[in-house]
């Protein structure tokens, strides 16, 4: 008993700081997405040094202060970006279940591409350097970009939530026995036909 208990507790400590590093993942994607929106709504509403020649000469002292300030931003805001972007990748594959008429795994149809996330990043840089002094579209592209690898990353973590609630397992493995031109029925019959003639064999092998 007190091996037992002694056991568990080596176990269940050792997974917990594994745990923990999961949630703690999960949770540095959330303050990086969240510092990205705030950092791009401190630097429109102060501006910062991306400024014609001699516009600042002509700021007040209260835009020279803001514009100082959110230009703080842009640099936290290049970090911020940086970071949401490592940890947001598309999962290769989501394991899912067998179907019950198919041993082979349902594909879901939020399958993960890289395509939206790469076009944002290229739209953002080329705002980025061609927007003329005083636009902040270049600002748009940032949050396009790092929304886009938010949801790129996750959207596919909604297939089971949405495959419970709309049954779309069971409607993708029925779109997969029509195409192939089996039925369940057919299916069963097969796999009991391949049991009864792999027990013959091994009571009579040739």
């Amino acid at each position: 008993m007190v091996d037992q208990v002694h056991s568990l507790e080596i176990e269940s400590w050792t997974l917990y700081p594994f745990g923990l590093l999961l949630v703690a993942a999960r949770m540095i994607v959330k303050v990086t997405f969240t510092g990205v929106i705030v950092s791009v709504n401190q630097v429109s509403h102060n501006l910062s040094n991306y400024l014609p020649a001699g516009a600042a000469e002509k700021f007040t002292p209260e835009e020279k202060k803001n514009a100082i300030f959110g230009s703080k931003f842009v640099m936290i805001l290049e970090e911020f970006m940086l970071a949401n972007t490592c940890p947001n990748h598309p999962p290769p594959e989501i394991p899912l279940p067998s179907s019950p008429t198919n041993s082979s795994p349902i594909q879901p149809p939020l399958t993960p591409s890289p395509h939206p996330q790469i076009l944002s990043a290229v739209l953002n840089r080329y705002y980025n350097f061609t927007a003329g002094f005083g636009s902040l579209i270049y600002l748009n592209w940032y949050v396009g970009e790092a929304a886009t690898s938010v949801f790129v990353a996750n959207a596919p973590h909604l297939w089971p939530l949405l495959s419970r609630l709309f049954s779309l397992s069971a409607f993708l493995s029925a779109r997969r026995t029509a195409g192939s031109g089996s039925t369940p029925a057919n299916d069963h019959s097969n796999r009991f036909h391949n049991k009864v003639v792999n027990a013959q064999r091994r009571h009579h092998p040739s």
